[in-house]
């Protein structure tokens, strides 16, 4: 059961990863407190510890977005990222992301891929800082 399992502090530190995050394990929910992004962060890996997978998003500008729909190349290249990386990838029109799931290292992998040919292929989209 995935709460016994989150009730083990060891657990909770290897979920949190150092980030202050604040976690509180009752008989039927967990709670997280923090940063919207560390608690993001966190959520994640708990929900890869319930279902076995771990799910990042990299979201797009609508000008971005528009380009990869108008684009038909962009599902040949998720395909190679899924391919290359061992993680599901997807363009999720609704809510302007690309949705990469699967292990964590897996979907950390697909990610800076999508980052590495977004950039080589809509470059114009992007700007160093």
């Amino acid at each position: 059961d995935v709460l016994e399992q989150l009730s083990d502090k060891r657990c909770i530190r290897k979920i949190t990863d150092g980030l202050p995050v604040n976690v509180t394990v009752t008989a039927s929910q967990v709670k997280l407190r923090g940063n919207y992004i560390d608690v993001a962060n966190v959520k994640a890996a708990v929900e890869e510890l319930a279902n076995g997978s771990y799910q990042g998003q990299v979201t797009l500008s609508s000008s971005l977005l528009s380009a990869l729909l108008s684009n038909d190349g962009s599902k040949p290249l998720f395909e190679m990222i899924q391919n290359e990386t061992g993680a599901t990838v997807e363009l999720d029109e609704k809510s302007s992301a690309i949705k990469i799931t699967g292990k964590k290292s897996f979907v950390k992998r697909a990610k800076f891929s999508v980052f590495d040919h977004l950039e080589s292929h809509f470059c114009y989209c992007f700007s160093k800082l």
